[in-house]
């Protein structure tokens, strides 16, 4: 994991944050006293999907069964007027 300094993230900001799109490698920006971790939007984004997902009580086994399942025995369409967000929380 890369580390770089404070004054260095200061100096090349914008060229930083376009580094870090795209990669799934988070940059640690270390400060005299104090670190950070920096990754981009969708890397965050992707961790806060994952978190929610994880903490549904059945969601993990749920997927996994899900990737077992043959695609033939799937369903070809989804009867989205007998699902309802609300119901799921």
């Amino acid at each position: 994991m890369p580390v770089l300094n404070v004054k260095s993230v200061k100096k090349k900001l914008d060229s930083i944050l376009e580094a870090v799109q795209g990669t799934y490698e988070p940059l640690i920006i270390a400060g005299e006293k104090h670190s950070a971790v920096l990754i981009s939007e969708d890397v965050w984004r992707s961790i806060e999907e994952t978190l929610y997902l994880s903490s549904i009580p059945g969601m993990k086994d749920s997927i996994i069964n899900g990737m077992k399942e043959k695609i033939e025995n799937c369903a070809s369409t989804v009867e989205w007027e007998n699902y309802s967000y609300v119901d799921t929380l």
